[in-house]
């Protein structure tokens, strides 16, 4: 039998990563956690907004009105200087789904 090997995920480093609007943020601490959505970019590339909720349903189900009570500021050093798994990151490369971890 010949068997292929497959990636479970497609992966690359948290610090590699360049913020894109629509990029998928996870954040998880000791006892609380959240997903959300980049929603802006800092003129000065520094910082990024995202909308977040601790679940994704209630994410995705927010109406506009909701978005702006849920936006926080992220500094992008922040993330991208994660460790331990405190922050990943998620984007769609040429059909697969990249973890940044």
């Amino acid at each position: 039998m010949n068997l292929k090997s497959i990636d479970l995920a497609h992966h690359m480093s948290i610090g590699k990563w360049t913020p894109q609007i629509g990029d998928i943020v996870v954040w998880h601490g000791w006892f609380q956690h959240y997903f959300g959505v980049v929603s802006s970019i800092s003129q000065d590339e520094n910082s990024v907004d995202v909308i977040k909720r601790g679940l994704p349903v209630l994410l995705f189900s927010m109406t506009p009105g909701e978005y702006k009570k849920n936006t926080i500021k992220i500094d992008i050093g922040t993330i991208k200087g994660s460790t331990g798994g405190k922050y990943a990151t998620v984007r769609t490369v040429r059909g697969n789904l990249v973890w940044y971890v």
